[in-house]
């Protein structure tokens, strides 16, 4: 579970330090529409972190982790209002499957993740992951998994949003650590982390609302978000 996490979290924290570098090959951006719902689920999802976290005061740890799921399924929400979503989603399957499978079954998703590659605008970014992708697949090909792993990062750094990116990384983080201290009954290490999500979730909901106009598609006019 552990080698599981640390692949994933590898795949996806390098590519982000990587996309902030390669930004300009790609124009795809939030729309303003994205942009707003984004913020109600942010908001929401601040929402119910602190009701998880009156739970846990109130001795409830059962539902605090009810409260946590939806808070989870939020920031799922607001990954899926992302450009690049399902090209960023098949990635992620790919680092799970890649820490417990063996290559023979992995190597068949990389035509799931060609054809969700596809889908994108035909620009400098595609070309720059679909290159990824081939020397990914030819690294797992040659059993070369350390290789694959830092092609897949490569892939989606042209993707990652530098402002959405960080805040959101943060507060899946904090999520994930305090639904662990949660299982195994550690209310205080939970009562920290639920304090650290409500702080990354106040963070990521100031993104999404200052979220430069400049950035986004189909801008308004009269710096206005409101479509």
């Amino acid at each position: 579970m552990r080698l599981r996490t640390a692949l994933i979290a590898t795949i996806a924290a390098a590519a982000f330090s990587l996309g902030i570098q390669a930004q300009a090959a790609t124009g795809l951006r939030p729309d303003i529409r994205s942009l707003n719902r984004m913020q109600v689920y942010a908001a929401q999802a601040l929402a119910d972190s602190e009701e998880a976290r009156a739970a846990l005061h109130d001795g409830a740890p059962g539902t605090a982790a009810n409260a946590l799921s939806k808070t989870r399924t939020l920031l799922e929400l607001i990954h899926s209002r992302l450009p690049a979503a399902e090209f960023q989603a098949m990635l992620r399957a790919m680092g799970a499957l890649m820490s417990f499978e063996d290559n023979k079954q992995v190597l068949p998703m990389f035509q799931r993740l060609f054809f969700a590659l596809d889908d994108l605008p035909h620009d400098a970014a595609r070309e720059q992951a679909r290159k990824a992708l081939k020397r990914a697949q030819a690294d797992l090909q040659k059993t070369d998994r350390a290789g694959a792993i830092s092609a897949l990062t490569q892939a989606g750094a042209p993707y990652a949003d530098p402002v959405l990116t960080p805040p959101l990384k943060a507060a899946g983080q904090a999520l994930t650590a305090a639904n662990a201290a949660l299982v195994h009954g550690n209310g205080s290490q939970a009562e920290t982390n639920l304090v650290k999500l409500a702080t990354d979730l106040l963070k990521l909901h100031k993104a999404l609302a200052t979220y430069p106009l400049t950035m986004t598609q189909n801008a308004p006019p009269h710096g206005t978000r409101n479509p």
